[in-house]
């Protein structure tokens, strides 16, 4: 018997911003699987979808900016027939994010990343697109100076935020020319001698006076900006405005930190950081903490709070991490996070009284783990329990193994992209709606664990074709307090599925537990 037609037949499309179009129902994967592009107009369903997803639909995070959505009517019965669309976000950024600032010169999306993870709402322009930030100043609280291609146009960049009262951030990682730094000395000749270093450990400041850009910190501490990559920095003497943050390094010139206010650039405040930049060598990924907040008080200092400090995340520790994956990301979106390897639960017990969470990935299957659970209960420390490669020795599986609780773990892989639906209402799975597919990885090798039952509630629910039901649960505190417990079980990284693979859905998912679980939380 040949298909049925349909009556009324309608074809829906959706051109994204950068011009790629996807039709209705043409979907790779199960339940429903995500768009692709590409394909021919669905004259099958009376019901049809587009469902993007980031790092499936496209190879990265979905474009930003106008999509259209277009229904047009290849066959209807009558001259008029009624339709209706229905348009819904997945929500992907973890935070709220604060202010209007902008990055220019950034190297690739290094700072971008940094400070959207950190709760900004940031703009970036290119080292050439002076022209365009100076265009665009009114409607920023702030402008982050990271490399700059002509110093005549930081010249300009700098009078148009003199002339409407804006703040001007100017880094000095990258020792050259090219630097906010470098050129800020080329226009101006202020400050008057500029040195550069690298490769020699990590970058020191000393508090030499207080200032709201050292919020936080006292007159001679030292402060470590960067840890990591070639240490690069840039240091100066014979600047007009305050030198209020010295060099610990062994070379350069005595200054690494420099304000000036609206009384001496004729309108705009100034920070020089020229400890902290982004180039191929040295990146935000190798800043601090404390370097991230001091460029953090540098923002809300320049802008008149505008770009107020974002509330400071909890204090995270982390076992079992893989190739600092967890750190990198858990730092970038402002968590402080001490790492632990997978067995020194030794280590994470005689600090639980400065953590607010726990986040196991790996971990042995010893006593130690038992003493570990143990002691976060009796200290109201939430814990995270992650778990992807199908394997005994993470999170989910030592759960399981010690505790009996949750039964029936088993792993799966290589089945397309891992994807759970929301099961029930709860803080972990914030933003978003009972009943919704939620894609966690789109890539590598999409590893994951499921499991049958568990004590606590189930509010995410597997989507995979591997056994087990249950890929989110959750465990509050009992009534005389406790810790609280997340199981993730798709959430994971090793050798053959990275971060980069999952979703910004799922880096949602992992801060929203964090915050549910840690210390203190309501």
């Amino acid at each position: 018997m040949g298909q049925k037609a349909v009556v009324n037949d309608f074809d829906l499309k959706v051109t994204a911003p950068d011009g790629t179009v996807f039709l209705g129902n043409n979907f790779t994967g199960t339940n429903p699987g995500y768009s692709i592009s590409g394909g021919n107009p669905n004259s099958r369903d009376t019901v049809e979808g587009v469902h993007l997803v980031p790092n499936c639909s496209f190879g990265g995070n979905l474009p930003t900016g106008q999509y259209t959505v277009a229904v047009t009517a290849s066959n209807v019965a009558q001259a008029t027939s009624n339709f209706a669309v229905v348009v819904t976000g997945e929500m992907s950024v973890p935070w709220a994010p604060v202010g209007n600032g902008a990055i220019w010169g950034d190297d690739g999306t290094h700072l971008l990343d940094l400070m959207r993870g950190m709760g900004y709402s940031m703009v970036q322009f290119q080292d050439y697109e002076g022209d365009e930030l100076v265009a665009g100043m009114p409607q920023y609280d702030a402008v982050v100076v990271d490399g700059v291609d002509d110093s005549a146009d930081l010249d300009a960049v700098l009078d148009a935020a003199a002339s409407l009262g804006k703040g001007v951030i100017i880094l000095g990682g990258y020792p050259g020319a090219t630097s906010g730094l470098g050129a800020l000395r080329d226009c101006s000749g202020d400050p008057a001698a500029l040195s550069a270093s690298w490769g020699s450990g990590p970058v020191v400041t000393k508090v030499l006076a207080a200032h709201p850009v050292f919020d936080g910190f006292s007159v001679g501490q030292e402060i470590t900006l960067v840890d990591g990559g070639d240490g690069d920095c840039q240091t100066f003497a014979g600047y007009t405005g305050g030198s209020i943050g010295g060099n610990e390094m062994s070379t350069g010139y005595p200054y690494m930190i420099g304000v000036k206010d609206r009384l001496q650039t004729g309108g705009a405040r100034h920070v020089i950081l020229g400890g902290l930049g982004a180039c191929a060598f040295t990146n935000p990924e190798h800043w601090t903490y404390d370097g991230r907040r001091v460029l953090a008080n540098a923002l809300a200092w320049a802008s008149d709070g505008a770009l107020p400090v974002p509330a400071p995340r909890a204090r995270v520790a982390l076992l079992g991490d893989y190739n600092d994956q967890f750190k990198q990301a858990l730092t970038g979106v402002g968590y402080r996070v001490t790492s632990y390897a997978q067995g020194n639960y030794a280590g994470v017990i005689s600090n639980l009284p400065n953590l607010d969470a726990v986040v196991l990935h790996r971990a042995d299957n010893t006593t130690g783990f038992d003493q570990l659970l143990a002691q976060a209960d009796a200290t109201g420390r939430g814990l995270v329990f992650l778990s992807s490669y199908p394997a005994a020795n993470y999170g989910l599986g030592v759960l399981a193994a010690r505790r009996g609780d949750p039964t029936g773990v088993a792993a799966d892989w290589g089945a397309g992209p891992v994807r759970f639906e929301v099961a029930q209402a709860h803080p972990v799975l914030s933003g978003f709606q009972v009943g919704w597919p939620v894609t966690i990885t789109c890539g590598g090798a999409n590893d994951y664990q499921t499991y049958s039952t568990y004590s606590g509630a189930t509010v995410g629910t597997s989507l995979m074709s591997g056994p087990g039901t249950g890929l989110i649960g959750v465990k509050d505190r009992g009534p005389a307090g406790g810790a609280r417990h997340v199981v993730l079980g798709g959430f994971g990284a090793c050798a053959y599925t990275h971060l980069g693979d999952w979703t910004p859905d799922a880096m949602r998912i992992l801060g929203n537990a964090i915050e549910w679980a840690k210390y203190g939380a309501p």
